[in-house]
């Protein structure tokens, strides 16, 4: 099935203002969440039009004159396992809205299916059509007995028709939705998976955005902008904007939050607030919880960029030189190979990607090599050979997050726990012991929390990790564990710790649908 993580952009302005440029530079602002595609919808005199291509946002440039318009939303798009087809670029358009999203809905295959048997004809494989077509169903019936959009009667078919959409889907989502008749609406999933945030332009307009740092360098680059009242769409909630003003209504509610913890750790800006915590201070203090595992070294060298912060936090921690002896080779610009499309491409990337800034930094020293994350072990074999081969006489890795033993199936790119080379290589029998702990609590009617997983994973010790490093090629290898993480973000109860703990926080209305199940989810060719 199609799963991604993506950013979304949009401004709504008085009618006769031009926000193309503004959309731009905030898509361009969200590039590091997408690389795949990216598109927009403008609204104009004659309804909405849509403009997508592949790759970066530059793609769009040739687009942008006859994108001009006072409200457009956008997408940049970054796919897990779906096609990397244009056709399932972003925003989707119907006749009477478009829609772009962040997320991914887990039940996709299965409200396909059935939207599918009731009539309605899908163009692509990405999972925002399938809400799109939640609200076109709806707005099906609306016309069929006589009902027209029009002002307030707009605001209200859409808030309904968003909130029943919701009410069927599954997994992480935030939506935002343009109607022909200029309605700007937005929404995210109850648990709040994914960030969503807003601003008042000026006094008469709107920002939505997937990350405030988008915010922050548009108003760097155009200091006559102004964003004031900065706030976060709440989870389970629904948004209609207007030039005059905002309203808020219920969605969906949940008992619970579960904000992903990887926003905090690898994919959100440095700069950027994510559930009212700086994403910079979370990563620093996640380093310095790597200083305090007896790690020992001369120089601390962070991987560009991913883990820069995490190494402040180390040096600091460790009071040893923070020196960047890695460096961007700029041959595969910014792309981030974790999200490239393929395995072969991530690895090829990799090798293209670094090279040594300062070998003479690394010359019989102790590295302590700092990153944010090991998910498929692609990178880090390239760069501990490159400061072996530049003199380094010892190379031990410190890692912010803990082992991800699980997949992802809210849309960060590891949907198969074949692919996370911390699963392939923790001991059957410590793998047997931690599926007998969350089972065994499913079946007693409890919610497994991370902190209880974390005791058996501690109980096994340095067994889940054995021999690792030597597979990396390091001297040693350190992480940080679940409690670590939990403090250094400080949203205790409050995030999404799956990819770590193999609980999945939805699991808790259904406690006994397991991995397996999901792992039968059909993936379109």
């Amino acid at each position: 099935m199609p799963e991604e993580a993506c950013g979304v952009f949009a401004v709504l302005k008085p009618k006769g203002e031009n926000v193309v440029l503004t959309v731009k530079q905030g898509l361009e602002a969200l590039q590091h969440r997408g690389q795949d595609s990216s598109g927009m919808t403008a609204l104009k005199e004659e309804g909405l039009l849509t403009r997508r291509a592949a790759g970066l946002v530059s793609r769009l440039d040739h687009y942008l004159g006859e994108l001009k318009s006072h409200a457009i939303i956008g997408q940049v798009r970054y796919p897990t396992t779906g096609k990397s087809l244009i056709e399932n670029a972003q925003p989707v358009q119907f006749k009477d809205f478009s829609i772009a999203f962040n997320g991914n809905i887990s039940n996709y295959n299965a409200l396909r299916e059935k939207l599918e048997a009731q009539g309605m004809k899908f163009k692509s494989d990405v999972d925002v059509e399938v809400i799109g077509q939640l609200v076109q169903k709806q707005l099906n019936e609306f016309k069929a007995r006589g009902g027209k959009l029009s002002g307030k009667k707009e605001e209200k078919f859409f808030v309904n028709a968003l909130r029943a959409a919701m009410k069927e889907l599954n997994g992480s989502y935030s939506i935002v939705l343009l109607t022909k008749n200029g309605g700007l609406f937005a929404a995210r999933d109850p648990l709040g998976y994914k960030p969503l945030s807003y601003a008042r332009h000026g006094n008469d307009g709107w920002v939505i955005s997937s990350e405030t740092r988008a915010l922050d360098e548009i108003k760097e680059k155009n200091p006559e902008i102004e964003f004031k009242k900065l706030g976060e769409v709440k989870p389970g909630a629904i948004l209609s904007f207007t030039t005059e003003g905002k309203k808020q209504f219920a969605g969906l509610s949940s008992k619970r939050l579960a904000h992903c913890a990887f926003e905090l750790i690898y994919f959100s800006h440095r700069d950027s607030v994510v559930a009212g915590v700086k994403v910079i201070d979370a990563r620093r203090r996640l380093g310095a919880f790597l200083a305090s595992k007896g790690i020992k070294g001369d120089v601390v060298v962070p991987v560009p960029n991913s883990g820069i912060q995490a190494a402040h936090g180390v040096a600091a921690g460790l009071n040893v030189p923070l020196v960047h002896a890695i460096k961007k080779t700029g041959k595969v610009g910014e792309m981030r190979t974790f999200i490239a499309p393929s395995q072969e491409v991530r690895e090829a990337l990799s090798r293209e990607k670094y090279e040594l800034a300062d070998p003479k930094a690394v010359k019989g020293k102790r590295v302590i090599l700092v990153d944010d994350s090991i998910v498929r072990g692609t990178s880090m074999p390239v760069l501990i050979r490159m400061l072996k081969e530049a003199g380094a006489k010892e190379v031990h890795v410190a890692v912010s997050a803990p082992q991800i033993v699980s997949p992802c199936f809210m849309g960060i790119n590891f949907p198969t726990k074949e692919e996370l080379i911390a699963w392939k290589n923790t001991p059957k029998q410590v793998l047997k012991e931690i599926n007998e702990a969350i089972i065994g609590e499913k079946l007693a009617g409890k919610v497994v929390k991370g902190s209880e997983l974390q005791k058996v994973l501690t109980k096994a010790g340095g067994k889940k990790v054995k021999n690792l490093h030597e597979k990396l090629g390091a001297d040693s290898l350190v992480y940080t564990n679940i409690t670590d993480l939990i403090k250094a973000i400080g949203l205790p109860g409050k995030l999404c710790l799956a990819c770590f703990s193999g609980v999945y926080p939805e699991e808790e209305k259904q406690p006994l649908k397991i991995l397996a199940e999901r792992e039968k989810m059909i993936k379109p060719g």
